[in-house]
């Protein structure tokens, strides 16, 4: 059916959308191309050789050695690379970042999130670019997907572009921008989040406000110490802000907060997740006259008639049993491994995500044994996860919140 005259602008757009996506999946296939040749190739190498039916060390040297022993220079030769990949790839990652340029956003977009799928040293060549995006860029979302990435990389080199950004007019770039600078410690920062800081409303679960907050405790800034207190005796502060507030006295090592904290753990009226809080806080302030009050609160847990009620106190115990073992009280441990034994598979992961974080190497079997034969699939993982932290194969990730209690508009899924 031929296109009416009325029709002509709107085809166009969409033979423009249907073009640039096609360019995108050219630019995806050329960075893919050289893995899906060798992949191709192997299979029909592995026909093409000839069968070696004698045995090894006889007569005949092995595939990578010649007859004296020596690397076979056949073998060598099959291993260099070829001499114009190299050119070929360049091509490859400058249309990358041609895309990441001039594309139409949605493709700009999802350009700069595949830069975080190359190698590191192919990630460097386009951090100038991303900073250049992150901080003048017209299109808020490129500016916040470039943040983000930056954030990442933990790019030291962005530290400017981040205070920058703080004071951008989209909140979702605001909050990108402290990740960041949590994530490369940004001490400098403190000064210019605590002048922002004070200008919040805290009467909302504003991300940006929590950001701030969760921020200067990762900088470990205690600026904000006697302020905060104000914010959290106003009537009208948000519940989620108040909490914010207690993780922050023991993330940022506010030690004269701590008899105060401790009256929010012992309070019976308080919310359980609150009271979670202040036993996290506890943990990471390590006074050992808190000791007492934790072990009080797993007693009073423990007193507890009713399973049910057993069950909605779950995140005080795993939390008085974390700050305990943060404490060096090693009595504390059978709690954790009947923690990890727990029917319930969330309990289960929490328990085990602390025993990696904490690399508890006495649990060691149990880890083992969760490893293979654990029925839920993420405590599964983290199991193995846990193993690998502890022999040193992996760190445990920065910015991590496995040791931070779930409130009722964060809780985890066990995805089993």
């Amino acid at each position: 059916m031929p296109i009416g005259r009325g029709h002509w602008p709107t085809a166009v757009v969409y033979i423009n959308r249907i073009s640039n996506r096609i360019a995108l999946m050219c630019i995806a296939l050329l960075m893919l191309g050289p893995l899906f040749a060798e992949a191709e190739n192997a299979p029909r190498q592995a026909e093409n050789a000839p069968a070696n039916t004698s045995k090894p060390n006889e007569t005949n040297p092995g595939p990578a050695e010649s007859k004296k022993g020596e690397p076979d220079k056949k073998s060598e030769t099959e291993k260099k690379a070829d001499p114009d990949a190299a050119k070929k790839r360049q091509k490859e990652l400058d249309l990358l970042k041609q895309a990441i340029l001039y594309a139409p956003s949605t493709e700009r977009r999802q350009a700069i999130a595949s830069v975080a799928r190359l190698k590191e040293d192919e990630q460097k060549e386009f951090l100038e670019p991303l900073r250049k995006l992150a901080a003048d860029d017209m299109d808020p979302l490129v500016r916040e997907a470039a943040v983000r990435l930056l954030a990442d990389l933990k790019d030291k080199g962005s530290g400017d572009v981040f205070i920058k950004a703080l004071d951008d007019q989209i909140r979702p770039v605001v909050r990108e921008a402290l990740r960041g600078l949590g994530r490369i410690e940004q001490k400098t920062a403190e000064t210019r989040i605590f002048e922002l800081l004070q200008k919040e409303e805290f009467k909302e679960n504003d991300n940006v406000t929590v950001g701030m907050i969760r921020t200067l405790a990762d900088l470990k800034s205690t600026v904000a110490a006697d302020f905060l207190a104000d914010v959290y005796a106003k009537d009208d502060t948000n519940l989620e802000v108040q909490r914010s507030i207690i993780l922050y006295y023991g993330n940022a090592g506010v030690s004269a907060k701590k008899d105060w904290l401790t009256k929010i753990l012992t309070d019976k009226n308080e919310d359980v997740i609150s009271r979670s809080y202040a036993a996290n806080a506890l943990g990471k302030l390590k006074q050992p006259d808190s000791v007492e009050p934790l072990k009080a609160v797993l007693k009073e847990i423990r007193e507890l008639r009713s399973s049910r009620e057993r069950a909605q106190h779950n995140a005080l115990k795993q939390q008085a049993i974390l700050a305990l073992i943060r404490l060096d009280d090693k009595s504390i441990l059978p709690e954790l491994k009947a923690a990890a034994l727990d029917d319930d598979a969330s309990v289960r992961l929490r328990a085990v995500k602390q025993i990696g974080q904490l690399k508890i190497k006495e649990f060691r079997d149990l880890l083992e044994y969760k490893a293979k034969h654990e029925p839920s699939r993420s405590v599964k993982a983290a199991a193995q996860e846990a193993l690998d932290i502890i022999d040193g194969k992996k760190n445990a990730e920065d910015g991590d919140d496995t040791d931070e209690p779930q409130s009722s508009e964060s809780k985890e899924s066990d995805g089993s």
